[in-house]
C-alpha cells in the first residue's frame, strides 16, 4: 500500500465534518471525524483519528491532524479537543501512553473538556482530554 496522501476529502454534514485521506491509487489511508460546536467555546471535537496500520509512523497522522487544524481556524475555533481512546473496532490497536506521546508531540496539552463534550458524552468522557489551543494567547 502507498503511504502518501494524494488527494483529501472533507464530508459535512452540519457540524460534523470527516476528513478522508487518499494516496495516489485512491485507496484510503486515513480518516478523522470531526464536530464542530460551539458553547462555552467554539471548538473542533476530533471524535476519531485513524491511520491505516501500514501507514502508521510515516507523518499521515500528523497531516491528517494539520488539516483539521486549517479547518478549525478557518471556522474560528479556539481549540481541537481529543479523548485519546482506541476505537473499538481498531484492528491493530496502540498502546494508550504510545496515543498521548502522538498528541503530544503534536501540540496537544491535557485540558478539561469543553462543555458539550462533558454533556453530551458517555460518563468516560467527563475525564481530562487533551487540547491543541489554535491561538497562542488561549494557553
Amino acid at each position: 500500500m502507498k503511504c502518501k496522501i494524494e488527494r483529501g476529502v472533507i464530508k459535512q454534514d452540519g457540524v460534523f465534518r470527516d476528513f478522508e485521506a487518499l494516496n495516489k491509487d485512491g485507496e484510503h489511508i486515513a480518516k478523522a471525524e470531526t464536530a464542530f460546536l460551539n458553547t462555552n467555546k467554539k471548538f473542533a471535537w476530533m471524535t476519531t483519528l485513524q491511520v491505516d496500520p501500514n501507514c502508521r509512523e510515516q507523518g499521515i497522522g500528523t497531516e491528517v491532524i494539520q488539516q483539521v487544524a486549517e479547518e478549525a481556524k478557518n471556522a474560528k475555533a479556539e481549540l481541537i479537543y481529543v479523548y485519546p481512546a482506541v476505537p473499538p473496532d481498531e484492528k491493530m490497536p496502540i498502546s494508550p501512553s504510545l496515543l498521548i506521546k502522538f498528541y503530544e508531540k503534536n501540540g496537544f496539552v491535557p485540558c478539561n473538556a469543553p462543555k458539550d463534550v462533558a454533556t453530551l458524552t458517555e460518563e468516560g468522557l467527563k475525564k481530562r482530554g487533551m487540547c491543541l489551543y489554535l491561538r497562542k494567547e488561549e494557553k
